[in-house]
């Protein structure tokens, strides 16, 4: 048994943390990693205290039989208050010749009834759970007599789509390790409980024990469509690709078509910049704040569901950000700003070149994650391709309705987080969670310059006809 001690900082103060490991059969050879987060909330209560009892359940068989391979069991902190840190600490100080062979991370609450359970297999900013550990906490589940389900189909892919949770197992595959996690669903049921838990974890461990030999060392990351079925890694990414496809196609005919001059695509793209460039100013300016230390500082932000700083704005923090980004506007788009001068310039590539700007977004967000693409800009690349300068009232008054079509992802987004439990305003967050490294700053990136292309596509669709 050992402990490792970390420390976090949260609202500009370091938070200490201890990790409690114990190791069974030590050795050198690769084994298994057992975990569950063991602190409490700060309000009081016993979360997490299901799965604590049966890691020591777990510990107690295994020290009388043990498994053909060692099993580390790891007894986590900061899981309740903070983002998994004791699984990130554990994860990021693994040597590359010692990494599990995989993981089982258990999240099950006290006192509420349980339903089943769940196989969570998401990653955090990018990776997933292989398809065949997936299928071995089925199994183990079946055969110890609980029902078990995970996410598959479109529902994997919403997961995959949006991958900012930084839990447990996410901290695991982000080093390698395959790992998943294992929670109750919860509900009225006629399982066991805390028992069938403890014999799935036991099916599990002893499962994958038996065949680690068999077991694959790189995890392809495949989709799962539905039990038995899953496309291979090749044929995932061409499935996300596919929806972006018709923005691709409008882009390149309308180059072939046009073949503007190179020169001509310079006025838009200014215009493009000057459009996306206020979002960007506000973010920085709220950025300097944080680092000038009159906001608070978070390692990994927010800390938790009901964080004070989440759920409480910072008001003036807020009127300095749309100070700056409104001074940008008006410095940008006034008379004789820069932006608005751009937008006078009479030249014919305006279309093209917002379309070209916009499959080279989309290109690139595919190469990173190609669900995200797939989600969040195919609508938009099915309907603003059509926006065109029109002569008639109505085909303008239709442009405005293909560019707000174009962001209805986006707004299910926003409105999914405003009513998620615990996560404040859904402006709030979203502008915090930019600022602090939630999300990363390519992902940042991408939506100033989604915003800038409908902001010009919706200025280009209420154009008449020259």
């Amino acid at each position: 048994v050992a402990t490792q001690p970390f420390t976090v900082t949260v609202a500009s103060q370091a938070r200490a943390g201890v990790n409690v490991i114990a190791r069974l059969a030590p050795g050198e050879t690769p084994g298994l990693l057992l975990l569950a987060h063991y602190d409490t909330p700060l309000t009081g209560g016993r979360d997490n205290l299901a799965a604590v009892a049966a890691l020591v359940e777990i510990a107690r068989i295994f020290a009388q039989d043990r498994p053909a391979v060692p099993v580390t069991l790891l007894f986590a902190d900061s899981g309740e208050y903070g983002r998994a840190w004791g699984a990130r600490a554990y994860a990021q100080a693994l040597p590359a010749g010692t990494r599990p062979l995989a993981a089982l991370a258990l999240e099950a609450p006290d006192g509420q009834a349980w339903a089943g359970l769940r196989v969570d297999g998401a990653g955090y900013l990018a990776g997933y759970a292989p398809v065949w550990l997936r299928q071995a906490t089925l199994e183990a589940a079946a055969l110890a007599g609980a029902e078990a389900a995970e996410a598959q189909g479109l529902d994997e892919a919403a997961a995959r789509a949006l991958p900012f949770e930084p839990a447990s197992q996410a901290w695991l595959l982000t080093a390698g390790v395959p790992a998943v996690r294992l929670s109750p669903q919860p509900g009225a049921g006629n399982t066991a409980g805390l028992p069938a838990l403890g014999r799935t974890v036991e099916t599990w461990t002893r499962g994958l024990a038996a065949r680690s030999a068999l077991l694959p060392r790189a995890a392809a990351d495949e989709w799962r469509l539905e039990p038995g079925r899953s496309l291979p890694v090749w044929a995932m990414r061409l499935a996300t690709l596919l929806p972006l496809l018709p923005l691709l196609l409008a882009a390149g005919l309308a180059l072939w078509a046009e073949r503007p001059d190179r020169r001509l695509f310079l006025p838009e793209l200014v215009a493009l910049g000057g459009a996306g460039l206020p979002l960007l100013n506000g973010l920085a300016a709220f950025y300097a704040l944080v680092r000038l230390g009159w906001l608070p500082a978070y390692e990994l932000f927010p800390a938790a569901p009901g964080d004070p700083f989440l759920l409480q704005p910072a008001d003036w923090a807020v009127l300095a950000a749309l100070a700056v980004a409104g001074l940008s506007v008006w410095d940008i788009w006034r008379v004789r700003g820069w932006g608005a001068l751009a937008g006078r310039l009479r030249v014919p590539s305006r279309r093209v070149t917002l379309l070209l700007v916009f499959a080279l977004l989309a290109l690139g967000l595919w190469a990173f994650n190609g669900f995200a693409a797939a989600l969040l800009l195919a609508p938009a690349g099915w309907l603003w391709p059509w926006i065109r300068p029109s002569r008639f009232p109505a085909g303008r008054a239709l442009n405005v309705l293909l560019a707000l079509g174009g962001l209805l992802p986006a707004a299910g987004v926003a409105a999914g987080l405003a009513f998620t439990p615990g996560l404040g305003l859904a402006w709030w967050f979203l502008l915090t969670g930019a600022v602090y490294g939630l999300f990363p700053l390519p992902a940042v990136l991408a939506f100033a310059v989604g915003l800038a292309l409908f902001v010009r596509f919706l200025s280009l669709g209420r154009q008449p006809v020259e």
